[in-house]
């Protein structure tokens, strides 16, 4: 189950109809980022990292670190 703080921080990429994606784990951080069933273009990737309280939002190139 995705945490409600995680969700109400991608709320405007779910609004482009993402699906909001557990991918896995960076220093003990749960990272979640949206994949688009087609592709789309809309600028560089962000990732939302849950330490089971908060959530940091991470985007642009620094978010390809979590992803790649």
């Amino acid at each position: 189950m995705i945490p409600k703080k995680v969700i109400k921080a991608a709320r405007d990429r779910i609004s482009l109809g993402c699906n909001l994606t557990k991918v896995g784990k960076y220093n003990g951080l749960d990272v979640y980022t949206c994949k688009f069933d087609e592709v789309m273009t809309i600028g560089l990737p962000e990732v939302y990292l849950w330490d089971g309280t908060n959530v940091t939002v991470v985007s642009g190139e620094e978010a390809l670190s979590y992803i790649s």
